[in-house]
Formats: structure tokens, sequence, C-alpha cells
């Protein structure tokens, strides 16, 4: 179970290759990393939580304040939506530079301190639009009804793309770099979990405090924007705590590759006329690292799965229902489920990963989605039969078509359980800021594309080739992962290269990330760990030492 998920074994090697475990090393160095694992699980759960908390309130606060300023016109709203999305496209491969250059304690402070500033901005701009709109019948058709509200809404949505970045700096930082750096037993995957189940509690739970905030009668629209500002904001301060707590108490934290390592990233060298903070320089690194990922298509995979409108809380498919004539408390019911069937996903992939294998597990809930999404396309395109009762037969119609839309969610959170963990076991640390940024960037602008097809076929009547987009592009998803669980094998075992030894047919330099090209330096020729081979490149091994194939499990 420790080769399953790339717990390296203690001991020394001899002359003639072969391990030579050392017992006690071996006993105290698995004590010390339990010891490690159990002080950060928690703290890395609490901070987490107040993140998650006090962001999705946050974020559900704003367009909810901006549609009670101006309730005749959904521009604001859009244009808030899009503006944000766009610089995540824009500057997501910048900020997967700045998280692989500097060190993971500045990383997170800096991150924490925009996000405090931008949350404190936002709120004030936010309340000058509310004054400045009070008793302003123009407010109500447009946000633009003034040159001073014009100037006010600007700063506002460049502010909030700023909290944006700083989010998805956070979420990498965190997700991707830290966790798998710390959890090096079956903690990994726990880890994974938890985190994923109160992104959907808050998700759920986070609006819904929000609406019983604003739905109170003794509470004006400026009271609840300050307590929601108040709480977001003073969740920073504990969270940096947390995390530096959990820093100094983790060896492994500060000791960064990629500051004074002698092993060079597998990034290709930039030219010199290209600096780092040139945006478009940074997309074209993240791409030329990204290219060499043995990962690559998982991360496309996950983009295709963005490029769909069918989600409980989308705003395009909310929109459609509500024009459909659903209640709110449906609208709102449809969502919660939707919750709870990707929560209950995310245990379920837990109880099965260590039986079948990460691989098997992650195709399987994909699958799943694939499906659900497919039986939901054709629900949605059924043809009304019962002419006595249309309303109706139209009524069924529309609620197995959600049912399904939320049987794809168990397959969805599944699936990103399983993303994450390939990721975090196939991307070298000083790439996995570059590599992750880029995935940002693409995903963001998968709903970007789904939002411009949303502009262009934004008649009701047209819907039905948004749901068809939908359940095709996350079934060529499907394609290309099926294609890359055939073409790489993940393997992991005790391994001896020995000098001018061609039992592997594959080059390590590429395949190794940086972490394992250390444990050979540590242990001699002699290691263990998860890594990836090329199916066609893999040939039988010749290794005095046991190996073990993650693939057939």
């Amino acid at each position: 179970r420790y080769l399953e998920i790339g717990f390296i074994p203690s001991g020394k090697s001899n002359k003639l290759g072969e391990m030579t475990p050392n017992k006690e090393d071996d006993e105290s160095g698995d004590v010390e990393d339990v010891e490690h694992e159990r002080f950060a699980y928690w703290r890395l759960l609490l901070s987490h939580s107040l993140t998650r908390s006090g962001n999705k309130s946050w974020e559900f606060m704003i367009p909810v304040t901006l549609i009670y300023i101006s309730p005749h016109s959904l521009l604001s709203s859009a244009l808030y939506g899009v503006v944000i999305y766009i610089a995540r496209v824009l500057f997501g491969s910048t900020v997967g530079q700045f998280i692989d250059d500097r060190n993971r304690l500045t990383v997170v402070g800096t991150g924490t301190i925009i996000q405090a500033l931008s949350v404190a901005s936002s709120a004030s701009l936010m309340w000058a639009l509310l004054f400045l709109s009070r008793g302003n019948e123009a407010a109500k058709d447009t946000i633009f009804f003034s040159s001073l509200s014009s100037i006010l809404f600007v700063v506002l949505v460049l502010s909030s793309s700023i909290y944006g970045l700083a989010n998805t700096l956070m979420d990498i930082s965190i997700e991707k770099d830290w966790v798998p750096v710390i959890m090096k037993t079956e903690k990994l995957a726990i880890t994974n979990t938890r985190m994923r189940q109160i992104d959907l509690l808050t998700e759920v739970g986070g609006p819904l405090v929000v609406g019983i905030i604003f739905s109170l009668p003794i509470v004006t629209p400026s009271v609840a924007l300050t307590i929601v500002a108040l709480y977001n904001f003073g969740t920073f301060l504990p969270q940096y705590q947390l995390l530096k707590s959990v820093y100094h108490r983790v060896p492994s934290l500060p000791l960064k590759h990629s500051e004074g390592s002698s092993n060079k990233s597998t990034a290709p060298p930039q030219p010199w006329y290209l600096g780092k903070w040139n945006i478009f320089a940074n997309i074209l690194m993240g791409w030329r690292v990204f290219a060499i990922q043995p990962v690559s298509l998982v991360i496309m995979t996950n983009v295709f799965v963005w490029l769909t409108i069918l989600s409980p809380h989308g705003i395009v498919l909310t929109a459609y229902l509500e024009s459909s004539g659903l209640m709110e408390w449906e609208l709102a019911l449809f969502r919660g489920t939707g919750a709870l069937s990707g929560f209950i996903g995310t245990i379920v992939f837990s109880a099965i990963r260590p039986r079948l294998g990460l691989k098997v597990v992650t195709l399987f809930f994909l699958l799943l989605e694939c499906v659900a999404l497919l039986y939901s396309a054709f629900c949605y395109s059924l043809p009304t039969l019962f002419v006595i009762a249309p309303l109706a037969a139209h009524r069924i119609k529309t609620f197995a078509f959600m049912t399904f839309v939320v049987v794809s969610r168990f397959g969805l959170y599944g699936f990103g359980l399983g993303e994450v963990e390939l990721l975090q076991i196939g991307i070298a640390e000083d790439d996995r800021g570059k590599v992750c940024g880029l995935e940002s960037s693409l995903t963001g602008l998968a709903t970007l594309t789904m939002y411009s097809a949303t502009l262009v076929l934004s008649d009701p009547k047209d819907f039905g080739y948004l749901v068809w987009a939908s359940a095709i592009f996350v079934n060529f998803g499907l394609l290309l992962f099926t294609y890359w669980c055939w073409s790489w094998t993940l393997h992991a075992g005790l391994h001896s290269h020995e000098e001018n030894s061609d039992a592997h047919d594959h080059d390590h330099d590429l395949l190794h990330t940086k972490e394992q090209k250390a444990q050979l330096v540590e242990f001699g020729n002699n290691h263990s760990h998860p890594h990836f081979h090329r199916r066609h490149a893999v040939k039988p091994h010749n290794h005095p030492l046991e190996s073990t194939s993650l693939n057939a499990r």
C-alpha cells in the first residue's frame, strides 16, 4: 500500500547495488512522517474550511448586491463574471510561475495579503455604489447610471479579478504543492477527499447563509454586505497562522527544490527577450512545460469536462430551468441534491480506490458521468407524447433530465479526486505551479467558451444544442482519458538502475520527478516511487529487486 501512494523506504545501498534496509532509520522515519502528517492534517483542513467558507460567501455576495442595485439588468453581473474569467485565462500561467519561483510561505503570505486587500477594497466600492444608487431610479436599469458609478464598477471588477487570481494562487499552492509534499502515506488520498467534501459543503452552505442574512427583515443590503465582508476578512489571519505552523513543523516544506537545488527543472530554457512577468511569455512557457508532462492528457480531459453547462449550480442551467417554470425551492433542491450526489461520490471513491487502483477507479467515475450526461440529453430531447396533459408531461421530462444531471455529479467529483492525485504524482515539484496554472487558464477558457455559446444561443428553444454540446465534449474527454490509460502505466516498486542497464527502455530523466531523482542520490541506484511509463516503451523488467505495476491493480 505504501508503494501505491509513493512512500519511500529508508535504507542504504551497498556496492553490489542491493538495498540494505536500515531498520532503525526506517522505523524512526515512518514515525516522524506520521507525526508530521497528523500535525498538518487537521490544520490544513481547518485552513481550507476557513478559506472556502469565506470565498464562497463573498463570491455569491457581490453578484447578489449588483442585482439588488440594478434589478432590471443582468449586464453588471455578466460583465463581472466574464472579466474575472478573462483574468484567469490570461494570468493563470503567471500565477503558476510565481508559485514555482518563490518560497512556499512567501507564496501563501502574498496570496493572503492580496485576498485581504481585495476584499477590503471591493467592500468599500460596493458600499459606495449602494450609497449612490439610493433613491436613483436610473440605477434600476443599469449600473452605469452616472460617470462615478461607472468608474466604481470598473475598479470593482478589477479588484475582484485580483481577488480571483489570489484564490487561484492559494488553491494551486496548497492543494497541488503542499499536500503531496506533506502527505506521504495513505493520508494523501484521504486529504484530497476531505478537501473536496469541504468544497461541496461550502459551495452550498456559503450562498445559503448569505441568502438567509439577506432575507432577514431587519438586515439591509449594506448591513448584509458588511457582515459577509467582515467574516471573510476575519478568516485570513487564522488561515495564514495555521499554514505557517504547518510550514515550520514539516521539514520538507522549506526545502523547495527550485531554491538552490542542483537539479534543473524539466522546463526548457526561456529566451532572453521574454521576461518573467510577460503574461504571453508565461503562457508559452506553460505550454512548453505542459507538453512534456506524462499527465498532459489527464489535464486536457479535465478541460473537456469543464466544457459543459450541465451543472446544478451553474448560472446558465439555473436561468433556463427558472424560465421553464420551476419554483425557487425546486431549484434550491436541485442544487442541494447535486452537491449531495458529489459528496457521496467522494466517499465511494475513497472506499474503492485502494481495492481497484487509482487509474481504474478514476476511469470508472468519468465513464459514469458521461453515461449520466448522455441520458440527461436524451431525456431533454424526448418529445412530449402525452397530448392530454402536456404540462405534466413536460415537468416529468424536465425532472428526469435534472435527475441524470444530479447523478453525473457523483461521477464528476469522483473523477476530480482521481485527476488531482494523478497530477500530484505525475508533475515535478518545480513545474507544479506552471502546469497547474495553465490548467486553471484552460478551464477558465472552457467556461468562457460555454458562456459565449450561450450568448449566441440565448433563446430557450436553442438550449438543447447546449445540452448536447456539453454531453459530447465530456464524452470526448472520456476518449482522451481512455487513450491515456492505455498509453501510460502507473508503475511503482523497488528499482535497481545499474550502469549501462537497459532494463527500462525509457528516458528516466524525463519521467522521474525531481523528488524521485533526489532519492537516487540518497539511496543509490535503488529507489521506490510511483512514476509513469509509456506502454510501448516498457519492456519486461530485469530488475534484481521486486517491482509492482499499479496499473494492474
